[in-house]
């Protein structure tokens, strides 16, 4: 009886799970794609070092926006009436795109000055970090409301 609730349970379990990954698949590529990217681009070949865990921190923020900026030209172009929603997020994503380069740019320069000044690097880090990931977290709503 427990091996039958057992065998139950975990069948409804994958299958929710693969439910789940086939409804959410658009989102979860792109993003798994990158994230698979930035490691073999970062880590393989080359030498596990702080410098290249710094810039893997500080450059995942920028390109995570710019998948962002693939959600909006893929959701709200799509449909005739959400376009000049997506115009309007389009010139919010090159904004936020700036402004994350920018972060990323300062951070990196306080990495490469003689002084190196740990904290600034972290401020810039966490700020360009909250703004992607609110962005995206803005954008994956807006895509379950249509």
């Amino acid at each position: 009886m427990i091996k039958e609730t057992i065998a139950k349970d975990s069948t409804s379990v994958v299958q929710g799970s693969v439910e789940y990954l086939s409804n959410h698949e658009v989102i979860i590529v792109p993003l798994l794609l990158l994230v698979i990217i930035y490691a073999l681009k970062y880590f393989f070949g080359n030498n596990f070092d702080k410098k290249s865990i710094l810039e893997f921190i500080l450059e995942f923020p920028v390109d995570f926006g710019f998948i962002g900026i693939t959600f909006v030209f893929t959701y709200f172009f799509l449909d005739i009436e959400s376009t000049v929603f997506g115009r309007i997020m389009i010139l919010f994503c090159i904004v936020l795109a700036l402004v994350n380069s920018t972060l990323r740019r300062l951070a990196l320069n306080q990495y490469f000055k003689d002084t190196t000044n740990s904290f600034l690097i972290g401020v810039y880090g966490i700020i360009n970090t909250t703004l992607s990931v609110s962005f995206m977290w803005y954008i994956l709503n807006c895509i379950n409301i249509k």
